[in-house]
């Protein structure tokens, strides 16, 4: 699947769902709609075809609106939840008891997952604070690392 076929083919309700949760965008109702609207008169093709559709439901040009709608776009195209936790319940099954993992996450959403799973799989969190580089370049600051261990049961 692809991030046009997304933008071209689910409903107003499935497109809010998909930039709302994969990327907590405070503008996804009315984006989701400018996006239905346009696409009746004209299949959206180019990335200037979507921004301008965020830009008309926002009334101006947003960068970080910009960079939260393709990031959800990218995590539903990608599965990127399903293979974060996929990911994770392979690893618990294959690591010995007090083996050890460490798992680096790059936006809140996935860090949500990570700790929402140390909860309820038989895991603890080493850090309960996560190691962050906050003198590092722009993109690494988001970066943290979490280390958890399989308990013993």
């Amino acid at each position: 699947m692809t991030a046009g076929y997304l933008l071209n083919h689910l409903s107003e309700s499935e497109l809010f769902n998909v930039f709302a949760k994969n990327s907590e965008e405070i503008n996804s109702q009315k984006i989701a709609r400018e996006v239905i609207i346009k696409r009746q008169f004209k299949k959206l093709e180019t990335v200037g075809d979507l921004t301008s559709c965020i830009d008309k439901a926002i009334g101006e040009q947003d960068n970080n609106a910009y960079k939260r709608i393709f990031q959800a776009l990218r995590i539903q195209v990608n599965e990127e939840f399903e293979n974060l936790k996929n990911g994770l319940t392979g690893a618990i099954k294959i690591i010995k008891d007090d083996g050890k993992i460490a798992i680096v996450t790059f936006h809140s959403l996935e860090d949500r997952i990570v700790k929402n799973f140390t909860k309820t799989s038989g895991i603890k969190l080493l850090n309960k604070k996560p190691i962050m580089n906050r003198r590092g370049r722009t993109f690494e600051k988001s970066a943290k690392l979490r280390l958890i261990v399989k308990n013993i049961l």
